[in-house]
């Protein structure tokens, strides 16, 4: 389990929208980072780096800061290889992750 925001949050539904909201662009930002990847486009990778790095922040999942700070950095260096196992650590990070529930228990990241 990656540790998210505080259980106490759980309980405003509209902070549990916006972490399902998170989770849901996560995914979507975790394919166009293995496209961009795939492209050799690592401009684009910087940058959706530095997006998950604030996102996740934002919304209390600090697990990801340093993985994605790092992925920034190989990025910017155009280190392929590295950014390759970079993708898969934050990707298994991904799966990982959890949404509070209301009541303050942790199911799976895809449950709201």
């Amino acid at each position: 389990m990656v540790p998210g925001p505080p259980a106490q949050c759980a309980g405003d539904p509209r902070f549990r929208a916006v972490l399902a909201k998170f989770a849901r662009r996560l995914e979507e930002r975790l394919d166009a980072m293995d496209e961009r990847y795939e492209v050799g486009d690592f401009d684009a990778l910087v940058g959706l780096a530095h997006w998950l790095a604030g996102a996740a922040g934002t919304v209390g999942f600090d697990a990801f800061a340093e993985p994605a700070a790092e992925l920034k950095r190989l990025a910017s260096q155009h280190k392929a290889a590295d950014v390759q196992v970079s993708l898969r650590g934050l990707r298994a990070l991904a799966e990982r992750m959890v949404i509070p529930r209301g009541d303050g228990s942790r199911p799976g990241h895809d449950e709201a």
